[in-house]
C-alpha cells in the first residue's frame, strides 16, 4: 500500500495531484484522504465529483481520523475485555467443577 504526503503552499496543485492519482488507481481501490477541516473536505469531494469521481474513497478531517482510531481501540479493547472474562470465567467453572467433584469423592 502506497501511502503520499503532499505538502506545499497553497494554490501548487496538491488537490490535482491528489486527485489524478486517485482516478489512475484500480476502481474500488481503498483510499482515505486526509484535510485540515470539514469545509476542505467538502471541496475535495466536489473536485473529485467534477473529475468523474471514484468509489472507495474516504475523506475525512484529522478530528475524523481520530474519532476513527479511537473507535478501533476501543473495539479492540472490548474484545479483549470479552476475551479476558471468558478465560476467567472457564477457570472459575474448572474450579468449582474440581470443588465439587472433590465433595462428591468424600461421599
Amino acid at each position: 500500500m502506497k501511502r503520499s504526503l503532499l505538502l506545499s503552499p497553497a494554490g501548487h496543485g496538491k488537490t490535482a495531484r491528489a486527485i489524478d492519482a486517485i482516478r489512475a488507481l484500480p476502481s474500488l481501490s481503498p483510499v482515505r484522504v486526509l484535510v485540515p477541516d470539514q469545509i476542505e473536505a467538502t471541496a475535495f469531494r466536489r473536485r473529485l465529483a467534477r473529475a468523474g469521481g471514484a468509489l472507495g474513497v474516504t475523506v475525512q478531517t484529522f478530528y475524523g481520523l481520530y474519532a476513527d482510531i479511537l473507535a478501533l481501540t476501543a473495539a479492540t479493547r472490548r474484545r479483549e475485555d470479552a476475551a479476558t472474562r471468558r478465560r476467567e470465567d472457564a477457570a472459575t467453572r474448572r474450579r468449582e467443577d474440581a470443588v465439587t467433584r472433590g465433595r462428591e469423592d468424600a461421599v
